[in-house]
């Protein structure tokens, strides 16, 4: 009786076709996050007044005028 062993190999080939599919969307999402557009927002500009309490006139809120609307 002979008794003969084989030998399995590791698919290499399979291995490296799968290492590069992962290495191609890691490389492609952290370029895509990367070069992202920036958000276009279409709305007004909008003015904000803080006041610091620095007024000598406690009545006096500092209001002004900007294109016809009064921002106080």
């Amino acid at each position: 009786m002979l008794a003969s062993m084989q030998i399995r190999r590791f698919p290499v080939r399979l291995a490296v076709v799968v290492l590069a599919l992962i290495a191609a969307l890691l490389i492609g999402g952290a370029l895509g996050y990367t070069l992202k557009p920036l958000p276009v927002v279409n709305d007004s500009t909008r003015l904000v007044v803080v006041h610091d309490g620095a007024t000598s006139n406690p009545n006096d809120f500092g209001c002004i005028v900007v294109d016809g609307h009064k921002g106080c």
